[in-house]
Order: C-alpha cells, then sequence, then structure tokens
C-alpha cells in the first residue's frame, strides 16, 4: 500500500506575492519538511512510510529548485541539486527494495532486500551529508545570499511570482507532453519516464495552483494524482517482473486501462495556468 504525502502541509502561496518572498516561502517550506521526514527515516525504528514520504519530500523539493532556478545562484544551486541527487538515488535503492519485499515471501530473498536497503541508506547519507544537509539548507535560505545577482534577476525580485510560476508550469508540461499522447504505446522505462515528470508537474502545481484561485486547477491535479498512481502500479510490477517474481496481469491491465483514459483526458485539456493567466494577469502586466 502507497503511503499519502502530506500535501496539507506544503508552503501555501498567495496572489501578488513577489518573486522573493514566494520563493523563499517555498523553498522553506520544502526544507522544513524534508527535515521533518528524514528525522522520521533516520530514527532507530523508522516507520514503514517512512522511506517514501522522505523521497515525496525531496521530489518536492528538487522540483521546487528546479522551477525556481532563475532566481537562485546557479552555483548554489549545482551544488545543493548533486547533494540532493546523491541520497535521492540511496532512498531509490531502499524503495526498490521495499516493493520487492513486498512481492516475495522468500525468506532468503527478504533477508537479501533487509541488508540491500540499509546498505544503500547508509550510504546515501553519508554520501548527501545528511547530518548537516537540512541545517545548512534551512541556514541557506533563511538568508538571502542563495539569491541570484545578476543584473536581470535583482531587477525581477519584487515582479510578481505568477509569470515565474507559468513559465516553470510551461516548462514541466512540455517536458510530459513529449513522452506522447498514448501510454499504451509507451515501454515500461517510457512509463517510468512519464511517471517521473507527470510527478515534478504535479508538484510544481500543487505549489502554485494557489496564486490562481479562481483557475480550474482541482480537476487536473485530481486526474493527475490518480494518473500517477496508476503509473505507479505498473512500475511496481515492472520492477517485480524484472526480478523474477511474477506479475499480476489482470491488475496490471486494469492499471494500464486507466492510465490510457487519463492521460488521454489530460494531454488534451488545456493548461489551467494558461486560462489563469489571461483571466487574472498579475499586478502589472
Amino acid at each position: 500500500m502507497v503511503a499519502k504525502d502530506h500535501a496539507k502541509t506544503l508552503p501555501s502561496l498567495c496572489p501578488g506575492l513577489s518573486q522573493d518572498v514566494a520563493a523563499q516561502a517555498v523553498l522553506r517550506g520544502h526544507v522544513a519538511r524534508f527535515a521533518a521526514e528524514l528525522a522520521r527515516l533516520t530514527q532507530p525504528s523508522p516507520p514503514p512510510d517512512a522511506t517514501h514520504l522522505t523521497r515525496v519530500a525531496l521530489r518536492r523539493l528538487r522540483a521546487a529548485l528546479e522551477a525556481l532556478a532563475p532566481r537562485i545562484d546557479p552555483h548554489l544551486h549545482a551544488k545543493i541539486t548533486r547533494r540532493l541527487h546523491r541520497l535521492f538515488a540511496a532512498l531509490g535503492v531502499v524503495r526498490d527494495a521495499e516493493v520487492l519485499a513486498e512481492h516475495s515471501a522468500h525468506l532468503g530473498r527478504l533477508q537479501d532486500m533487509a541488508l540491500r536497503k540499509d546498505k544503500a541508506l547508509r550510504k546515501g547519507l553519508k554520501a548527501s551529508d545528511a547530518a548537516h544537509l537540512t541545517k545548512d539548507l534551512d541556514t541557506l535560505f533563511a538568508g538571502k545570499s542563495w539569491r541570484h545577482a545578476a543584473k536581470s534577476a535583482r531587477a525581477s525580485r519584487k515582479d510578481p511570482i505568477e509569470p515565474l510560476a507559468a513559465q516553470a508550469l510551461d516548462h514541466a508540461w512540455t517536458r510530459a507532453l513529449k513522452q506522447g499522447p498514448s501510454v499504451l504505446a509507451l515501454a515500461p522505462m517510457g512509463r517510468h519516464s512519464l511517471r517521473k515528470r507527470l510527478k515534478s508537474l504535479r508538484y510544481i502545481a500543487e505549489d502554485f495552483a494557489p496564486l490562481w484561485p479562481d483557475a480550474a486547477s482541482g480537476p487536473f491535479l485530481a486526474r493527475l494524482r490518480a494518473l500517477q498512481d496508476d503509473l505507479g502500479v505498473l512500475n511496481d510490477l515492472d520492477l517485480a517482473a524484472a526480478e523474477g517474481l511474477g506479475g499480476n496481469p489482470d491488475l496490471a491491465q486494469a492499471a494500464l486501462s486507466r492510465a490510457q483514459d487519463l492521460w488521454g483526458s489530460l494531454y488534451a485539456q488545456p493548461q489551467w495556468w494558461g486560462a489563469a493567466r489571461a483571466l487574472h494577469p498579475p499586478t502589472g502586466a
């Protein structure tokens, strides 16, 4: 069973905030959530959902960093991204081991998965200097040294956040569309790529949706979450099959059919943030 991430604890923006203030609020909010989940994961007996929720919090932070990259010092952005990537890669191995354990009843395989998890987690925590990572990030984003110092970036610090948010959403949406309109036509790696791109899109959209309170973001996000769930089921089944743990054809077919319908409806749907941008332009536009 997939644990639910704490979406209600996301940083909440309001229309008309400056790019400087909004970016800082989003980044500090995600660092705080990531710190809380990492603390749960590294306690002596972590709860079953700890790996999943830590990865979600880390994905949300990475998506926000990418969306707000034009306002972040590029050297710092690259350095932070590298540290987060090391930990995320290790947590991916941990999560895969947990998924495989769910599909195996063989004691030897379960013990192997437990050892794989422990080794990957210790390696990732050391490589990313996780003991200091969240404190370093919180200190950084509490100040001002993270801001991009280029003349154009300095000039836009007090501009409304909406244009930058719409730009980030456009970019994430375009990347997802490049996977094509048919889930049925995608190989397992293609479905996995679509799933990752849709996660980034969803997390950015959930961050920025409050900027346009009258926009029809709700139905879009609901379909996106349902599509992610079905693609997640398919990914877990593909992973189990690759490890020789068998499959569940009926479950796979049902998830694939739902995913095809959901992605087809999203693919043809106008972007709600495009309509919102036209109907509710930012102050000074």
